[in-house]
């Protein structure tokens, strides 16, 4: 990822929820985003040919202020890189990023980074 780009690096726990709440604003103004449209994804490499992982559920709790949380449920980060290699690491790094489309705009990349993803001992148990 080129350096000039915003860069936000997450730390994802296996078998447990993950929500990132972000705002956009220009020059400390609130950005309405009630038409944008959001996509955000985690993948293992880069590349247009690497599978998404997983993908964020996007949701806008107050549009009108640029509230925008990216999330994943336990049952996601549960199989995010899901292996029963004893042998494999502990923590693993994938990437992620998130692109914003304005009504009838571009598509734009907003922020993106590393993945660090950390096994667990206790399983989780589905309810």
């Amino acid at each position: 990822m080129p350096s000039s780009l915003p860069v936000y690096n997450l730390t994802l726990i296996e078998g447990a929820d993950y929500a990132l709440s972000l705002t956009l604003s220009e020059n400390n103004i609130p950005i309405d985003i009630t038409d944008y449209t959001f996509e955000s994804a985690i993948k293992e490499n880069y590349g247009d040919g690497a599978l998404a992982l997983a993908t964020f559920t996007v949701i806008k709790p107050n549009p009108a202020t640029g509230e925008v949380i990216l999330s994943l449920d336990d049952a996601i980060t549960q199989d995010l890189f899901a292996t029963d290699d004893p042998t494999r690491a502990r923590a693993h790094v994938g990437y992620w990023d998130v692109f914003f489309t304005p009504s009838g705009g571009t598509r734009q990349y907003l922020l993106g980074g590393r993945v660090t993803y950390i096994q667990t001992i206790t399983p989780r148990v589905a309810v």
